[in-house]
């Protein structure tokens, strides 16, 4: 089982030593992703806004086959243009840790759920509009932190063993379906802006939401 690191900006320090430019790093990438053999335990991946990249398809080949060696912890930190998540992510069925900043989270039709996913961290992630009614089982989510995130209202988990809720600086977070799980007993929200630009917060009726939430034993909301 083997652990994996793409750092982009490593490459960028290497083109400016004369070593070799950041598609030659690419290109042994490429190759040790494609000659790998095995499950793949974790997988980081960091790219710098000083990569020029016209489009990500070296990195969707990788999620391809990442998507095929059973990958357990995913890490994806794009300072770069923003990321639409390729379909195969989704088929990572084995993912335990999900980490990722900004991408589109648009899941494929007749995408369910990851079934042990114990942990997951999004920050700066967009919500496909077409989500709609799209329930996404999360049967194992102990640990959800969303920062920074647009359309979280289309996010709509089934999410029954989640124990830890934090977010941060979410538009429409009292709007998440999974705030009626009934296991929750950490819950954080922080819009971090004023009231003002948050009119809508005034309508919630905070003694609805915890009343759904048997278990809790802190609910912190800093507006």
């Amino acid at each position: 089982m083997s652990v994996l690191n793409v750092d982009f900006d490593f490459a960028i320090k290497l083109s400016s030593k004369g070593a070799f430019d950041p598609n030659g790093f690419i290109r042994v990438i490429n190759k040790i992703m494609t000659h790998h053999k095995g499950p793949i335990f974790r997988f980081v991946l960091y790219i710098p806004y000083e990569i020029n990249l016209d489009s990500f398809q070296e990195v969707d080949q990788w999620m391809l086959i990442l998507s095929r060696n059973s990958v357990k912890q995913f890490i994806l930190v794009n300072s770069n243009q923003v990321y639409p998540l390729h379909s195969s992510v989704f088929s990572c069925m084995e993912l335990k840790y999900l980490g990722i900043y900004n991408c589109i989270f648009k899941p494929p039709i007749g995408f369910e759920g990851f079934p042990n996913l114990q942990s997951c961290n999004l920050m700066n992630i967009h919500f496909g509009d077409n989500l709609g009614g799209t329930v996404i089982n999360l049967p194992q989510l102990k640990v959800l932190a969303l920062d920074t995130c647009g359309n979280v209202k289309s996010f709509n988990i089934k999410a029954v063993n989640l124990r830890t809720l934090r977010v941060i600086s979410c538009l429409d977070a009292m709007s998440l379906p999974l705030l009626h799980s009934e296991r929750l007993d950490v819950v954080q929200i922080r819009l971090l802006k004023s009231k003002v630009d948050f009119p809508r917060v005034e309508r919630f009726n905070l003694a609805v939401v915890l009343s759904k939430l048997p278990m809790v034993v802190s609910f912190t909301i800093d507006i």
